[in-house]
């Protein structure tokens, strides 16, 4: 709905961390393209990994910095390492990771940050329900959003995303 229209290509994998992102695009993943904006989200398989927030900042700086480089005519939008409940520490890891996003690239011209963690929450509580993770076989705790978790993230940067790309909403 949000992206077909766009001609949109995904190139996200589930179980990524910024090691693997800066792999593929070393290796041609996105030679040839010229998109007019990247969403770019990544970070929590790093901290769900045991990296520090400080490792996983900077392989996102990384990850943004391969980009500029390979796609120099494309917008960024960063999104926020995204909420989940997987244990506290993580919980602080990503925290710190989304503060330091914040204020690395608050208002860049070519990077734009976005954290739309609140949109993974109901009554103050994180909404469990929308992660596939504890429906799965062998149950873990809530990191990937479901397809609804999907939708409400996909609303959540529409407006954003839009204005970057110089399109109608």
């Amino acid at each position: 709905r949000f992206y077909a229209p766009r001609k949109a290509l995904n190139l996200g994998f589930s179980g990524d961390t910024t090691a693997n992102v800066l792999w593929r695009l070393d290796h041609g993943e996105v030679d040839g393209l010229k998109p007019r904006a990247v969403v770019l989200l990544i970070g929590t398989n790093n901290t769900a990994h045991g990296q520090t927030a400080e490792e996983t900042e900077r392989g996102i700086d990384a990850v943004i910095g391969k980009l500029r480089e390979k796609l120099p005519q494309s917008a960024i939008l960063l999104l926020g390492v995204l909420p989940s409940a997987v244990s506290p520490s993580k919980t602080a890891a990503d925290a710190a990771v989304n503060r330091y996003l914040a204020r690395q690239y608050e208002s860049g011209p070519a990077v734009t940050y976005l954290d739309i963690g609140s949109a993974f929450y109901r009554d103050g509580h994180l909404d469990t329900e929308i992660f596939y993770d504890p429906r799965l076989k062998n149950p873990r705790p809530p990191l990937h959003p479901d397809t609804a978790g999907q939708r409400r993230m996909a609303e959540a940067i529409e407006p954003t995303l839009a204005r970057l790309m110089d399109d109608a909403p």
